[in-house]
């Protein structure tokens, strides 16, 4: 089991008592993975606007098993699917790909690898000659797909699939021996794989054999992807969360259409971290098992009062700053197909007809000599949403752009449709800031297990900085991982 303790820099003591408290707990709980290898790889961001592209590339380290991979993207408004299928890794098998726009204005996701997928990606999709590629669509939220994915209420336009972000969900491991498993292997001598075969063993009515066939998943997959603009230099790594533990039972290996697993999928319902507590370290493991919610367990992995990263603009180098600002989980708390009602905690508001679901949030932020700015109640970003008192984010996967362009959207950010211009100060061009989640939920309700009850909302991220010094050949990207102020509070 890969535990999170490492995590922590904890006392002689304190470790100790945790110790003691772990071995008196299930043995199998869904933790932050400390070493890199999971069940489950969340990518905050992907896009394919502004002349970016976005690498993926998904390990199977285990030299014995095939896994069953879902890898899903998901559009940046609501996160409905803008397209995912299945994918077959053999033992030290790699999968790469690359999400970039096509000629047509719609992104596509394509690949030179040779390892088996399901359905088969199409060459005549890819915009490079021998690859294979299949292209986003808004099927899943424009209506035309109504007995599926009735439409959402937003924009139907393809352009809400440019950015997002991506689930990849191991569905379950098989010996590279056994007779389905056994087809994904590639051959010795020509580097392909049987992927005919294999997808003519997976038709849905005999899905149920592959199922027997592939066990629970194994924490042995590694993901990781960066961004690149080749034509103006760039590229940065993008920092992924892995889930360890995610799923410990045999039967979620599901069809390419199927909308599971996702991140409910979790079994059992039951988290593993470390918190502090009354400025304690303390081993926080928690049941959700009868929550109504079952995006909560994953939710609450990922919950936190405030985002905190550094920003820096202008200069000789025209350096332009955005921070990604990506909630994993929302949907499932505000998107009227999951929630027809009304909004569920922490999140305040349902999908709107307009194409938002607004969060309340608020700023301050710090220059490098440690002169402090909280803006004036009402200050808001820009552009505002109507109707919206105060800051507020509006998708899913949002930018915070503190230069006068965006980094990842360019220069019209009102058309980006997610990004928003954090206003600051004359003189205020490098330092750090503070984004604190407001809403009533998020800070008075927040998510309960059995055992604690974690505030604020499920969040995850990066801010990226550009550095363009008008030749190409020297400029650069770098990544920042974002830090976290959370809030975890023991249940009476």
């Amino acid at each position: 089991m890969t535990s999170i303790l490492k995590k922590a820099k904890v006392s002689g003591a304190v470790a100790a008592a945790l110790a003691a408290g772990l071995a008196a707990q299930p043995a199998l709980a869904v933790n932050h993975s400390d070493d890199g290898l999971g069940e489950v790889v969340m990518i905050p961001y992907y896009t394919a606007r502004n002349g970016y592209d976005t690498y993926v590339s998904i390990v199977n380290t285990s030299p014995d098993y095939v896994i069953a991979v879902k890898i899903r993207m998901r559009e940046r408004d609501n996160t409905r699917d803008a397209r995912d299928f299945n994918i077959f890794l053999s033992p030290n098998d790699v999968w790469a790909a690359v999400i970039t726009m096509n000629a047509q204005g719609v992104p596509v996701i394509q690949t030179p690898d040779n390892t088996c997928t399901d359905p088969a990606l199409p060459a005549g999709q890819a915009t490079v000659a021998g690859l294979t590629g299949v292209t986003f669509t808004s099927s899943a939220y424009d209506g035309s797909a109504e007995s599926i994915w009735p439409a959402d209420g937003g924009s139907t336009g393809i352009e809400r699939t440019y950015d997002g972000h991506i689930e990849i969900i191991e569905m379950g491991a098989s010996l590279a021996t056994n007779p389905i498993a056994s087809l994904a292997v590639h051959n010795p001598a020509t580097g392909v794989p049987n992927c005919d075969a294999l997808r003519a063993a997976l038709p849905p009515s005999t899905y149920s054999d592959a199922i027997a066939e592939f066990g629970e998943p194994i924490n042995v997959m590694k993901g990781s992807a960066y961004l690149l603009n080749m034509g103006a230099g760039i590229g940065a790594t993008i920092p992924v969360d892995t889930l360890a533990n995610f799923a410990n039972e045999d039967d979620i290996l599901a069809l390419p259409s199927d909308p599971e697993p996702n991140l409910r999928s979790v079994d059992p319902q039951i988290t593993q971290r470390i918190a502090e507590i009354g400025g304690v370290s303390t081993l926080v493991q928690d049941d959700f098992t009868t929550n109504a919610e079952q995006a909560d367990a994953i939710s609450s992995l990922f919950m936190a009062t405030s985002v905190l990263n550094e920003y820096a603009v202008g200069g000789g180098n025209n350096v332009l700053n955005d921070w990604v600002i990506t909630f994993p989980t929302k949907n499932f708390y505000v998107d009227t197909l999951e929630q027809p009602a009304a909004p569920v905690p922490p999140f305040e508001n349902v999908f709107q007809p307009d194409g938002l679901s607004c969060e309340s949030v608020t700023y301050n932020y710090f220059d490098r000599e440690e002169r402090a700015v909280t803006p004036t109640t009402g200050t808001d970003f820009s552009p505002r949403p109507e109707g919206q008192p105060g800051a507020s984010i509006c998708q899913e996967t949002n930018l915070l752009v503190f230069g006068q362009s965006s980094a990842l959207a360019g220069a019209d950010i009102v058309a980006a449709g997610n990004a928003y211009a954090v206003p600051r100060n004359a003189g205020f061009d490098s330092g750090w800031m503070r984004l604190t989640f407001t809403g009533a939920p998020a800070t008075n309700i927040g998510i309960s297990g059995t055992n604690f009850t974690y505030y604020g909302l499920p969040v995850t991220g990066f801010g990226i900085k550009t550095y363009q010094s008008g030749v190409a050949a020297a400029n650069y990207g770098v990544a920042q991982e974002h830090a976290y102020s959370r809030s975890v509070m023991a249940n009476p």
